[in-house]
């Protein structure tokens, strides 16, 4: 059998968008590609910030500063401000989540919804077997144990090219829509409430009657559209630490040319 039959047997065909996306990839964070001039205006300290692929679901840097957006966004303008319960339905078992409404809970939920493929931190290259060593908290015996591996954690050993073609198999097809939105949160009802001042008789709190029901009115709530952030503004909230203030003297750094 041809590698190549044997590898679409197995991980599926080789999709189009799949080979624009690795080769946007390989070439994230090369100074070659396009950099831009940033500097300070105190003490004229000057360095070279490189141009970023802006993959989805790929690159985990670029993809890092969608998990911020994405969790702004579900806070700000989605989610009401009441607590919430998340369910993953499966056989044998159901997994139930809870997630508060605050920073940690929104930090936490929107890297669970839009989780990227794999993470640089679990891999591990073995240049002499050409192999990739993936280790995570996999169970249900999907992985290989590891002999080596601490307790508690699986490890998947893969050959290079069967490492690509498996984590290239969760690229989406470009525009395809990754999160969906049903009732209270559906687009449409979201639209519709917008045009309302007011809740309508049909979405009016339930009766106060129940003493065993804790009621939480929302009915005055208002969600806020909010801007996409900015690369300073994801740098700030991920590292906690400003990208465009000089470390040698405190000053202001601007960029002041794209090349």
């Amino acid at each position: 059998m041809l590698k190549r039959e044997r590898f679409e047997q197995k991980y599926g065909f080789f999709r189009p968008v799949i080979r624009e996306v690795v080769r946007n990839y390989l070439t994230c964070a090369d100074l070659k590609n396009g950099f831009a001039r940033v500097r300070c205006g105190d003490c004229s300290k000057e360095y070279l910030l490189a141009f970023s692929c802006k993959g989805r679901w790929f690159c985990p840097s670029c993809h890092a500063k969608k998990v911020v957006q994405f969790g702004d966004v579900l806070h700000e303008t989605i989610l009401y401000p009441v607590p919430h319960r998340h369910y993953v339905f499966s056989i044998p078992i159901m997994l139930r989540i809870y997630f508060k409404h605050d920073e940690k809970g929104r930090v936490a939920l929107a890297q669970y919804i839009i989780r990227n493929t794999f993470s640089l931190e679990k891999l591990t290259y073995n240049q002499e077997a050409g192999t990739v060593i993936y280790r995570s908290k996999m169970s249900q015996g999907k992985s290989k144990k590891s002999t080596d591996a601490p307790l508690g954690v699986s490890t998947q050993i893969y050959t290079a090219e069967e490492f690509i073609a498996a984590i290239t198999q969760h690229i989406p097809e470009k525009s395809f829509q990754m999160v969906r939105y049903y009732g209270w949160y559906s687009n449409k009802s979201r639209g519709l409430r917008e045009k309302q001042d007011n809740l309508t008789p049909d979405n009016q709190p339930l009766d106060e009657t129940d003493e065993a029901i804790e009621i939480i009115d929302v009915s005055e709530y208002k969600p806020r559209r909010i801007p996409s952030k900015q690369w300073r503004d994801c740098i700030k909230k991920i590292y906690e630490a400003d990208p465009l203030c000089c470390p040698k003297c405190g000053g202001e750094i601007k960029i002041i040319s794209f090349i």
